[in-house]
């Protein structure tokens, strides 16, 4: 194709005829130059955010096809949404099925040990059984010591409940001892215990 019929089918592109301001590129280089924290990925526009973008991630055959249609071809850009929304709706289902049958496999939990902190109620105390009930061996720190009692019945004997307050020394320290008693090898640490409190971090002092 002679280069005069690809420039004028390049002009009459519609991605070419409603392109953005230029100077948003601009813009966006010069952030990624003097900026202290500049971003990994920039995406000025709605061309680059909704068309660029998704391409990008596409195998290399697609993008290729999506572009030579839409710029080089005197298709409608009706046609080409069309296209560009039929396939990602056919790898969404793919990807779907494919987890599906091919579901990621989950690690043995046999000798593996999880220390949750914060189990008396909420997400603590709920991961608590769940990772029980799976076969890991549970360390379980509550606040209240009423909810030792409580929360080791609804466990199993491999699961172990214990005493903890993050604020105070002694308490960490016993529950350092009594990790190394159990294992060598912690699998996961859930730091779920916390507190709320406000004002500025240097002036906050650590038993609060």
């Amino acid at each position: 194709m002679p280069l005069r019929i690809q420039a004028k089918n390049i002009s009459e592109n519609f991605l070419y005829r409603h392109s953005e301001d230029p100077n948003k590129v601009l813009e966006v280089l010069e952030h990624a130059v003097l900026n202290c924290k500049p971003e990994i990925r920039y995406r000025p526009g709605w061309q680059s955010k909704y068309f660029f973008l998704p391409l990008s991630m596409a195998p290399v055959w697609l993008t290729d096809f999506i572009v030579n249609r839409t710029t080089f071809s005197h298709v409608k850009p009706a046609d080409t949404m069309l296209l560009i929304i039929s396939l990602i709706f056919i790898f969404y289902i793919i990807y779907i099925l494919y987890q599906h049958f091919y579901p990621t496999p989950n690690i043995s939990p046999n000798g593996k040990y999880i220390f949750i902190s914060g189990c008396d109620t909420g997400f603590g105390h709920g991961l608590a059984i769940k990772l029980d009930k799976q076969g890991f061996n549970v360390l379980a720190g509550v606040f209240a010591s009423d909810n030792v009692n409580s929360l080791q019945e609804k466990l199993s004997s491999r699961a172990t409940v214990f005493r903890l307050d993050i604020t105070k020394e002694e308490d960490i320290e016993a529950a350092f001892q009594l990790v190394k008693q159990k294992t060598q090898v912690l699998h996961a640490l859930v730091n779920n215990a916390g507190i709320v409190t406000s004002g500025y971090i240097d002036w906050i002092q650590v038993d609060t």
